[in-house]
């Protein structure tokens, strides 16, 4: 079986008086972003758990909070 992954990459700016490290920033954008395309029916629990970069049972455990 041969896996073709398709990703197209998001460029967001933000203010640099953030007080957020770049990478937990993207960390927090990435979880959000999969748990609302999951909520609205646009992603499945493994495309929405592979965006936000967890494992199946973390992203199920996200969305029990």
């Amino acid at each position: 079986m041969v896996r073709v992954n398709n990703v197209k990459r998001i460029v967001i700016e933000v203010p640099e008086g953030l007080r957020v490290p770049p990478s937990e920033l993207e960390e927090k954008l990435r979880i959000e972003l999969a748990l609302r395309l999951y909520e609205k029916g646009i992603a499945s629990l493994g495309q929405a758990r592979r965006i936000a970069g967890l494992s199946k049972w973390d992203f199920l455990e996200l969305l029990a909070k």
